[in-house]
This record gives structure tokens, sequence and C-alpha cells, in this order.
């Protein structure tokens, strides 16, 4: 039996779901998808909105209650287990949250260099400067949130800023990787 809750809200105008709950169209299934460019969506009473997966406690059980939240980080469901959805939608929601955990972000690149079947980058990242390793065929992968995502050998994420946001060196290294 899915058991997926939808938030209760309080009777203010700014408080209001962005979507009607399942029940005003109870033919109309609860779904997720992600989008060519890998952002999830919420398809619940004939509506969709774009949503962003929150773990929610206990982190020791990443597969069950998995909050959905709109841009305004107000919840627009919550999955009580991921093995309550049907597999299309599990998935889609697998890969979402392949980003959602702890993730180091690199701000800058200065070098990336192949030695002996691994690449060597060497990072700034928000917590200082970070060198790590990934196999020649580990490529980075488009993240939910417009950036990319590279997994290093000892099965670290690293989120990678998209190529717009970046100074010129970092652009240069980063080019042929995602862009």
């Amino acid at each position: 039996m899915l058991e997926l809750t939808s938030p209760t809200y309080n009777d203010a105008p700014d408080s209001a779901p962005a979507t009607p709950d399942a029940a005003s169209k109870p033919d109309a299934p609860t779904r997720l998808r992600l989008s060519e460019d890998r952002r999830l969506w919420l398809e619940q009473g004939g509506t969709s909105v774009r949503v962003q997966p929150v773990r929610c406690f206990p982190w020791s059980s990443p597969t069950e209650l998995v909050s959905l939240r709109d841009e305004n980080e107000r919840e627009q469901l919550l999955v009580q287990k991921l093995s309550d959805l049907d597999s299309a939608s599990a998935g889609a929601l697998q890969t979402a949250m392949q980003g959602v955990g702890f993730v180091l972000e690199v701000v800058s690149v200065e070098s990336i260099e192949e030695d002996y079947e691994v690449r060597v980058w060497v990072t700034q990242t928000r917590h200082g400067k970070r060198t790590f390793q990934t196999k020649l065929d580990e490529w980075p992968w488009a993240s939910p949130d417009g950036g990319h995502l590279v997994r290093d050998l000892s099965g670290d994420l690293f989120r990678l800023p998209s190529l717009d946001t970046v100074d010129p060196k970092t652009r240069g290294w980063l080019w042929a990787y995602i862009g």
C-alpha cells in the first residue's frame, strides 16, 4: 500500500498548497519523474510541481521519510518509504537523492591531470583545498539542482558548479567534463 502523506496547511492564503492534493482528482496517481535536465517533478492531482528531496531523520534509514519540497521550501509530499513508490517513481527519487546527502561543494578547480588510470583533481571547496582522484571512466553527471556531481575513488561526492558561475580558469578545466 502506498503510504504518501500530503502536508497539512492552515487556512491562511499565503500557506495554501501550490498544487491541489490528489483527493481533488482521485483517478490521477501520485508519481515522480525526472525531466531531461534531471530535475525532479511531483505529478499529483493532475498537476506538476518541481520538488527537491530532503531527507528527514533518521539518517540511518535513507530510504524512509523523504520530504519533497517546492522552490519555496514548502513540503508538497512526505514519502514514508521509498519501497512504497512505483518503480519508475522510486528510481527518479533515488537519482534525485544522490545529490542531497553529504556533498563537498567545489568552488574552483586548480588542475585536473591524468595519472596511471586515474584523474587527479586539485580543487578549492567551501571547506578548503581538496585533492581527490576519480577513475578515468568516471564522468560527472547532471545534478537535479543544475550543477554536476562526481564520485571519487573513496566514494565521496563532489558537486561541481555550472560553467556560467565559475572563474575563467575553472571553466577551462571543467568544460571538457561538464560542458
